[in-house]
């Protein structure tokens, strides 16, 4: 009998550069995670045993497929890949029935499988509540994800993560936003980064104004206001495409009074807002 094979798609297949592993050290336990090729499956909920076991195939597909090209290249004993199962909760008896026990050398909550497998499960809610392992209980559920939360905001803004981490959430929490069908969870996360995302926004926002302060003493007072405009619709929607271009050029034409109102209310507009805000600004 024949098994017809399916695509598998895997959520985040990380290979390490060696010269990054400074920057690795910063992310505690995600860090040492990532120090070695590895696969990440995130799960909103409780991953069940069926979801584990698809997990487990899709890391076999994995290893065939690097042994394979290891072989094409001459290369013997190449590094294969770590299985990492991002679980909120897991029950006693599912770690049971996979075999998954503590390893002494790891922080509590992370769960092997036996050493052939590659296989561990992280259970989120079990991990110490340490900088060790803020990055990791973002991905929490209820209070564990309220709490890493606020030990985010909480970090100096010098912190080498904290802007990447924010950025992240940013797009997270546009794309939570723009959705329809949100359950209860998603919709009190969206409430959680809010706060969270207009203090990172207000931030940038001052040193915007700064920039362009510096830059203007030099370059003059419409050099200054572009260049503060460029920077805060960078923050605020990214790259700043074609779209944007003409944007700015609208919002330089604005009057001082209208110019200071529109940065202030920026935060809080989408794209389709603030073209609406500039034609009837325009009127």
């Amino acid at each position: 009998m024949r098994v017809p094979s399916e695509v598998r798609e895997i959520d985040v297949w990380f290979v390490p550069n060696p010269e990054k592993s400074a920057q690795r050290q910063t992310l505690g336990l995600l860090g040492r995670m990532a120090a070695t090729s590895a696969i990440f499956e995130p799960f909103h909920s409780a991953a069940t045993a069926d979801e584990i076991c698809d997990c487990m195939v899709k890391l076999r597909d994995v290893c065939r497929q690097e042994q394979r090209s290891g072989r094409r290249q001459g290369q013997k004993g190449k590094e294969l890949p770590r299985l990492w199962v991002l679980s909120p909760t897991a029950s006693t008896a599912l770690l049971s029935e996979f075999g998954a026990k503590l390893d002494k050398s790891w922080l509590s909550g992370v769960y092997f499988l036996p050493k052939k497998l590659r296989t561990a499960i992280v259970v989120i809610h079990k991990l110490p509540y340490i900088p060790e392992t803020l990055w990791l209980r973002l991905l929490g559920k209820g209070r564990i994800q309220t709490q890493a939360i606020d030990e985010l905001k909480a970090l100096p803004p010098e912190h080498p993560n904290r802007e990447m981490t924010l950025k992240l959430l940013l797009n997270f929490h546009q794309n939570l936003s723009a959705r329809q069908d949100l359950d209860l969870f998603g919709r009190k996360f969206v409430m959680q980064l809010a706060p969270l995302l207009d203090m990172q926004l207000e931030e940038k926002l001052r040193e915007g104004i700064q920039q362009g302060i510096q830059q203007g003493a030099q370059q003059g007072a419409q050099q200054e206001r572009r260049l503060t405009i460029e920077n805060l619709l960078k923050f605020r929607f990214g790259d700043i495409d074609a779209s944007l271009v003409g944007l700015v050029e609208q919002i330089l034409a604005l009057s001082s009074e209208d110019f200071a109102r529109l940065i202030m209310e920026l935060p809080q507009l989408s794209r389709s807002d603030l073209v609406s805000r500039l034609a009837s600004l325009d009127d």
